[in-house]
């Protein structure tokens, strides 16, 4: 019985620990997109663009969308404004 109780601790730690991962990598894209172009940039966390059935949250230009079960956050994506996608702005912005 010791031993499920051990094996649930852990599978939360590496759940928590996973999509706290995939929140720091994609604050990793978003701060420097938004030092870089002073416009909106949205992260979402749990999906690939999918605000349906998630947590919206505006922290200045920064737009976080969370989905509602944590069991998703292992997967993210981050906008930036789409004049930045070519090819020059991509090279301002996967440096840093």
């Amino acid at each position: 019985m010791e031993y499920l109780f051990i094996i649930l601790i852990l599978f939360l730690v590496l759940a928590t620990t996973r999509a706290l991962t995939v929140v720091i990598h994609e604050l990793g894209h978003a701060v420097p997109a938004i030092f870089l172009t002073k416009e909106k940039v949205a992260i979402y966390i749990g999906s690939f663009g999918d605000p349906n059935k998630s947590l919206h949250v505006n922290i200045g230009l920064l737009e976080v969308w969370f989905k509602y079960s944590p069991f998703l956050w292992g997967r993210g994506l981050c906008v930036m404004p789409v004049r930045w996608l070519n090819n020059a702005g991509l090279c301002r912005v996967v440096p840093f």
